[in-house]
């Protein structure tokens, strides 16, 4: 999947590439330096939507998405 962002995170997939059987990358919508976000059509039997899935990078050996997590439990 390219990039338009330099900065973004970098993902292992293209455009076209199924992942876990239902899911079938469409086009990147959205991407930050730990995240890219691309649109999937999830297809299940009868069952087809469009989705966005979140691919992160992992920093100090943990998912940014934990470290989001403590820092807005710390904000409250």
């Amino acid at each position: 999947m390219s990039l338009n962002n330099p900065l973004a995170a970098i993902v292992p997939f293209k455009v076209g590439e199924i992942i876990k059987d239902q899911y079938t990358l469409v086009q990147q919508i959205g991407a930050k330096i730990y995240v890219a976000i691309p649109e999937a059509l999830y297809l299940n039997g009868d069952i087809s939507r469009h989705v966005a899935i979140k691919f992160e990078q992992t920093m100090f050996n943990r998912p940014m998405l934990s470290i989001e997590v403590i820092v807005l439990k710390a904000l409250a």
